[in-house]
């Protein structure tokens, strides 16, 4: 979940449980979360007002509270019309819930595109709020993540965890 740095966008880094990570802002608001392999000397912490209440609101997060990202302007624009519509449907999944693919692909009118959808989830760059970790398959294994990394699957499975959930044996129970 690497997003190219375009020339508007403003970088900055904060620490995490699961890494540290890059926010990239843009002229409309928040573009990017990338999860950085590690720490960027030349990326300086939290500064302006938008980038100040991210930080803010992931730390809560980090630390076990069910927070509400409202508010905080998102720049979508990098997406087709489709994977936009993805994302704002997974902005619906309530904090310690899940909903699976074939849910995502109903809700966005295309019932038949799971895999567009998991396409569209793999892109999403603004991850945790948007929170496309929140999406599993119909028998509640975990999908990918970050291309379906092990690191990927590692991060999925602490935020979820994160949010109260229980997963044996790489699934969501109940």
């Amino acid at each position: 979940m690497t997003t190219l740095l375009r020339p508007s966008l403003k970088a900055c880094q904060i620490s995490s449980p699961v890494g540290p990570l890059t926010l990239r802002i843009s002229e409309v608001g928040l573009a990017a979360i990338d999860f950085s392999p590690s720490p960027d000397p030349q990326l300086r912490s939290p500064e302006a007002p938008l980038e100040c209440l991210v930080s803010e609101r992931l730390s809560a997060y980090f630390g076990g509270e069910p927070v509400d990202f409202e508010g905080i302007p998102l720049d979508l624009s990098q997406g087709t019309p489709f994977q936009q519509a993805v994302w704002n449907a997974l902005r619906t999944i309530p904090f310690g819930e899940v909903r699976s693919y074939a849910w995502v692909s109903q809700l966005v009118n295309c019932p038949k595109g799971v895999r567009a959808v998991g396409q569209a989830n793999r892109r999403n760059p603004i991850p945790i709020i948007v929170p496309c970790h929140r999406v599993i398959t119909k028998s509640r294994a975990l999908g990918g993540y970050m291309g379906d990394s092990a690191t990927g699957q590692s991060i999925k499975a602490a935020l979820l965890e994160r949010e109260g959930l229980v997963l044996k044996e790489g699934r969501v129970h109940p």
